[in-house]
């Protein structure tokens, strides 16, 4: 079998001849001429192109032959000739018709027709024969681009004569594992090995895995982030109460009378930690340690400050900072009392949880954001109650009528990351305060910036779109539109799910391209996706491991 882009080779033998022979061979329309290689014998250099196009098999040819009397004879034979490409069918029930959530591989069957052995290729997946003419695909679609839709497959047959044929498959493709609705006001998001656990005016458990919810009675409505320990959900109260209940529904205790709280705990172990505020230098204006009792008897600090909108953050060697109305504040818990306590000078009113580095062993530096829209980096000695902060830097990121800026992130090489709603902006500051990128969203940004493994920050914003950003230049790798405005710092599991939460009640778990949060210092406001603020949980394993 031969294409008939090429040239067959014949020969012949004339018998008998009489002086010189001219031998000539005819193929569909055309005629070559022979040439002789030794007495009576001759040779046919075909082109395969004077057979019939879109052929496939046997085409007949004649060979003449005359001698010097005129004196003819005849043969007749077969060239086998391949023109004909091979012919690729789809099996319709192999190709999804529903979005495929993005990380399935999906198994594609074809069939290709021909006289020859036919090889296969796909522009993505890996291509196994089944039989002779049977052949299977299978596609990994997470390896097509971060921003695709549909997957597309080119799929190209080539015979043994290098006639080739291509069809391409197409799919829809989705990065929603499961969304589901819950009541809206959603304040706060936090998962638990097996659960998303979201408050607002209700508190509702998800399924990680198929988004069945159910709902957890909270009493009053929640303000501030979710938090969980695993078992339970805690949760501050626009009552001034903070409370604990298990997931499993089940009321554990509620503790209040400790001044005004304007945003969500911290976990120190089995003690929650709240910021007290108000509008005198007593009362409710202190750090509280609520123990995990039934009774209410929380430990006060001694300091005075006010911390109205901050969230302490608990640092790896167990320090707990906090921002205030013109303070920086370093307080030490040893589990039954506040023996040490650090207050330093600072302009404005720190707001929100500070995001903990330690460049060295020899400080450890917060970062917290005032409602001047700048930046401020405090560093703090080995021991943060022997001297007061420094102030390292203070950048200014918001320069519009609405200085409002998202408390920091910090990715896994030590850039800053805040959000800026009124200038639409998400901004990137390197460790000396310098700015390594701008970038500007199509809607203002809602929440903090959440780092994830492998150099993405997560943003989401107030018309719903969740946006994936390239840590290094702000470049868009994709995004995801919701329903409402997102209100909760995106938590980046172990399972390579991303979970957030609208104001209109929609709980939306993607698929992401990397695995959990980055291994940072700091990369979610709340420090991890149980949100309980404290450095010390690992967020990778000795071998590199995602760890919740």
């Amino acid at each position: 079998m031969a294409s008939r882009r090429s040239t067959a080779t014949v020969r012949a033998h004339v018998e008998r001849p009489h002086g010189a022979v001219a031998a000539q061979l005819a193929l569909g329309s055309g005629a070559v001429a022979g040439t002789q290689e030794s007495p009576g014998a001759f040779r046919f250099d075909v082109p395969l192109l004077l057979a019939p196009a879109d052929v496939e098999g046997p085409v007949a040819f004649s060979i003449s032959a005359t001698d010097d009397l005129g004196q003819a004879g005849a043969a007749q034979g077969n060239l086998l000739v391949d023109d004909r490409a091979p012919r690729l069918s789809v099996d319709p029930a192999s190709v999804p018709s529903a979005a495929v959530v993005r990380g399935t591989v999906v198994s594609l069957r074809v069939a290709a027709a021909d006289l020859t052995a036919v090889t296969i290729s796909a522009s993505i997946g890996t291509v196994a024969a089944l039989s002779g003419t049977a052949f299977e695909i299978k596609v990994d679609t997470a390896q097509v681009a971060p921003q695709a839709a549909a997957v597309q497959v080119l799929i190209t047959a080539t015979d043994a004569v290098g006639n080739a044929t291509s069809l391409t498959i197409a799919f829809p493709l989705t990065r929603v594992r499961w969304s589901a609705q819950s009541t809206s006001g959603i304040t706060g998001l936090a998962l638990s090995h097996s659960s998303v656990l979201v408050t607002g005016v209700e508190a509702f458990v998800i399924d990680r895995l198929s988004g069945a919810t159910k709902t957890v009675p909270l009493g009053q409505h929640s303000l501030g982030d979710a938090v969980t320990d695993d078992t339970n959900l805690i949760s501050t109260r626009i009552d001034n109460q903070v409370c604990k209940v298990g997931l499993d529904g089940a009321f554990k205790w509620c503790c209040g009378n400790i001044g005004a709280l304007r945003a969500g705990p911290a976990l120190y172990g089995a003690f929650v930690i709240i910021a007290g505020s108000g509008s005198t230098t007593t009362g409710g204006q202190r750090l509280y340690a609520i123990p995990d009792t039934p009774v209410c008897n929380w430990q006060a600090s001694n300091l005075l400050a006010d911390f109205n909108l901050a969230v302490p953050s608990i640092a790896t060697d167990g320090t707990i900072y906090s921002g205030a109305y013109q303070a920086v504040i370093a307080a030490h818990f040893d589990g039954t009392s506040w023996p040490d306590a650090k207050v330093t000078p600072a302009s404005g009113t720190l707001l929100g949880a500070p995001a903990l580095q330690s460049p060295g062993v020899l400080e450890q530096r917060i970062l917290l954001v005032h409602p001047s829209g700048a930046l401020d980096t405090y560093s703090f000695p080995s021991n943060p109650f022997s001297s007061p902060a420094s102030l390292v830097s203070s950048r200014q990121v918001s320069s519009g009528a609405d200085f409002q800026i998202t408390p920091a992130t910090i990715a896994e090489d030590g850039t800053a990351v805040v959000a800026v709603p009124a200038d639409q902006r998400v901004v990137a500051i390197r460790p000396d305060g310098t700015q390594r990128w701008s970038i500007q969203l199509p809607s203002a940004p809602s929440t903090p910036p959440t780092q994830g493994a492998g150099g993405v920050v997560y943003v989401g914003a107030a018309d719903g779109t969740l946006t994936a950003l390239s840590i290094s230049d702000g470049a868009v790798l994709w995004s995801y539109r919701a329903n409402g405005s997102i209100q909760t710092p995106p938590a980046a599991g172990c399972d390579g799910t991303l979970y957030f939460a609208t104001d209109a009640g929609q709980v939306v778990a993607l698929v992401t391209d990397t695995v959990g949060l980055a291994a940072s210092s700091w990369p979610r406001a709340g420090h991890d996706v149980r949100g309980t603020g404290d450095a010390r949980r690992p967020l990778r394993s000795a071998s590199g491991g995602c760890l919740e």
